[in-house]
């Protein structure tokens, strides 16, 4: 056993020793007739994407990768030159995770190198060290990583403060590099073309996001109201990692007219000192509208704006993009001026003219409950003073009838 162990170490130290000398060569050797070829000066990648960053021996059909040796190095702008991965003999190690050179394709010259998932800080500058003993050659290449935007047009809805204005907004999110173009058009149906705009236009600067991409929002304000309702705006974006730009289209909703109807509600169980009459329109566009509550005076013959117990809830958005809203004017009851008609004034830009729905306070409605229920309460002695005298009359005679009965038995 011992000649066998001897001749086991032997063997070791002499694949220890190669490596050795390999290593020392791939330092101090210089180049030769050996050449490798790469992609060109700049190779692209996009985001999480796995890269071949190509290193190719020509005219190499069978190579002994014993007696060969390679290693990879990276850096950027501001980094040093690192080690990516290494191959020496029969000895091989991954700096970075992932990191392999394919043995198989190693024997016909081709020392690429594959990286999966590449991020946007292993951009930078790429080196192929090859050695095949006795020569050795080296080449560089650029690697770039992009990412693509994510792009959504769509219309913002109005805040509260500002319903004089409407906002098409085009946002571009995780791109990389942050160099991007946004543009606004306009669809004019005279001459069947897009126009370009050039007002009203605010555009944020690229945000960085944690893992280095950026996003980017871009506004288009519209003044309310818009005269040329089911126009088609267009964001037009440009990224250097698209072949061409993208357009976004998004077109104005054209006007819709609200369906209205006036009526009383029903007075709940908790709240019988009130009534409500109740103004509600449904299905408009745009959400401007206007609801006045009047009431008609007889002695002037006209009628008169009221300011008093209105309460009108904001406009609510439909899924098909129109709008409801409704408007309660509270009257306390009992209500004087029962008969009294009530009017509410819509007005909406879909109308030439404001839409005005009457409704009427019943007479003496506020008063008939009570008044009836004291009226049922004062008869009921009356009721009984006028029966009693009947009941005692009849009882009588029926008393009469009976004992006549009885004797002629």
């Amino acid at each position: 056993m011992a000649p066998w162990s001897a001749l086991g170490m032997s063997w070791a130290m002499a694949m220890a020793l190669a490596r050795l000398l390999l290593a020392l060569w791939l330092a101090l050797a210089a180049a030769g007739g050996l050449e490798v070829e790469m992609a060109g000066r700049r190779q692209t990648v996009s985001l999480n994407k796995n890269i071949t960053i190509i290193c190719k021996v020509p005219g190499a059909p069978n190579l002994d990768i014993r007696t060969m040796g390679i290693r990879w190095f990276w850096k950027n702008q501001t980094s040093d030159l690192e080690k990516v991965f290494e191959f020496i003999g029969d000895h091989q190690e991954a700096i970075r995770p992932g990191a392999t050179v394919s043995l198989w394709r190693l024997k016909r010259g081709d020392a690429s190198l594959q990286l999966p998932a590449i991020q946007l800080r292993e951009a930078g500058e790429y080196r192929c060290v090859v050695v095949v003993t006795p020569q050795k050659a080296e080449g560089r290449v650029w690697l770039e990583v992009i990412a693509s935007p994510d792009s959504k047009l769509f219309w913002e809805q109005p805040t509260v403060n500002n319903k004089e204005e409407k906002h098409a907004v085009c946002k571009s999110s995780g791109f990389y590099p942050p160099n991007i173009s946004i543009r606004w058009k306009k669809w004019i149906q005279k001459s069947a073309q897009y126009q370009e705009i050039s007002e009203n236009i605010f555009t944020e600067r690229p945000v960085k996001n944690e893992d280095g991409t950026f996003n980017i929002t871009s506004y288009l304000k519209l003044k309310l109201p818009v005269e040329d309702t089911g126009a088609t705006y267009q964001c037009v974006i440009w990224h250097k990692s698209w072949p061409t730009s993208q357009k976004l289209n998004l077109t104005l909703p054209r006007g819709a007219s609200p369906d209205s109807k006036l009526f009383w509600e029903q007075p709940t169980v908790n709240n019988k000192e009130e009534k409500h009459a109740v103004c509600k329109s449904s299905g408009f566009y745009p959400p401007n509208i206007s609801i006045r509550w009047k009431k008609w005076i007889q002695k002037s013959a006209q009628y008169q704006e009221i300011s008093e117990n209105i309460f009108t809830e904001r406009p609510v958005k439909n899924e098909d993009g129109t709008f409801n809203i409704t408007s309660y004017l509270k009257l306390k009851l009992p209500v004087e001026d029962t008969g009294a008609t009530y009017q509410c004034v819509i007005w909406h830009k879909s109308w030439p003219t404001s839409q005005k729905l009457n409704l009427t306070l019943p007479r003496g409605e506020s008063e008939k409950t009570p008044y009836l229920l004291y009226l049922w309460i004062l008869s009921i002695p009356v009721v009984g003073l006028i029966l009693l005298p009947l009941y005692f009359v009849w009882k009588g005679r029926y008393r009469d009838r009976w004992t006549s009965g009885n004797e002629t038995y």
